[in-house]
C-alpha cells in the first residue's frame, strides 16, 4: 500500500512538473488491416484531412494523439508520427475533442524569509485548484494508392519470328475488313 502511495505522489509530481514545462503530448496507434509491403514513412510527408480519403486508399488503423495544457497545434506532430509508423502516409481525423477538468496540485515554494543583515530561505506548501485541458485528435491511417501510371508501350513477343509484324489488334482492324 505505501508504494502505490508513494506512486500517486510521483505522478502527481511529474503532472506537476509537466505542467510547468509545457504541453505533454502522447499518441497510440493500432493496426486493424495488415499492411503488405510495410515501409518506412517520414511524418512530414503524411497529409492530413478532414473532409474525405482519397479514392484508393487502403485503410492501416486507428490513430490517436492528445495533449495535456497544450493546443490541436501541439498534438498534431504526434498524430502524423502514428499515421507513419503504421507505414500511412494519409491521415483523416474524424473527431477533435478539449475537455476540461479542475485538479487539485500541491507544490512547495521557497523564498526569502530574512532581512539582509540575516538572510534566511523558508519554504511553504501551496495547494491550488487549476483548470487542466486535454484535447484528443482521433482518426485512421490510411496508405495511397500507387501514382497512375502512364500508357504502356507495346513489347514485341518473345516468340515471334524476326522480321515478323505482330497482328493488328481487334479494335484497329475495322469491321468487315479481312486484310491484315
Amino acid at each position: 500500500m505505501l508504494n502505490r502511495a508513494k506512486n500517486r505522489g510521483a505522478w502527481g509530481l511529474l503532472l506537476v512538473a509537466l505542467g510547468a514545462c509545457g504541453p505533454y503530448v502522447e499518441g497510440h496507434a493500432v493496426a486493424t488491416h495488415t499492411a503488405g509491403d510495410v515501409r518506412h514513412v517520414d511524418a512530414s510527408q503524411v497529409r492530413v484531412s478532414a473532409l474525405a480519403v482519397p479514392e484508393g486508399a487502403t485503410e492501416l488503423g486507428i490513430v490517436q494523439a492528445h495533449v495535456i495544457q497544450g493546443s490541436i497545434e501541439d498534438a498534431m506532430p504526434e498524430f502524423r508520427e502514428q499515421v507513419a509508423e503504421l507505414g500511412g502516409d494519409f491521415g483523416k481525423v474524424s473527431d477533435v475533442t478539449t475537455k476540461f477538468e479542475m485538479q487539485t496540485r500541491t507544490r512547495t515554494e521557497t523564498y526569502n524569509c530574512g532581512t539582509s543583515d540575516k538572510p534566511r530561505s523558508c519554504t511553504r506548501t501551496v495547494t491550488e485548484v487549476v483548470e487542466v485541458s486535454t484535447t484528443r485528435i482521433l482518426g485512421k491511417a490510411y496508405r495511397l494508392g500507387a501514382p497512375a501510371l502512364k500508357a504502356a508501350v507495346p513489347t514485341p513477343i518473345a516468340d515471334a519470328p524476326e522480321g515478323s509484324s505482330l497482328p493488328p489488334s481487334p479494335a484497329a482492324t475495322p469491321p468487315g475488313s479481312n486484310d491484315p
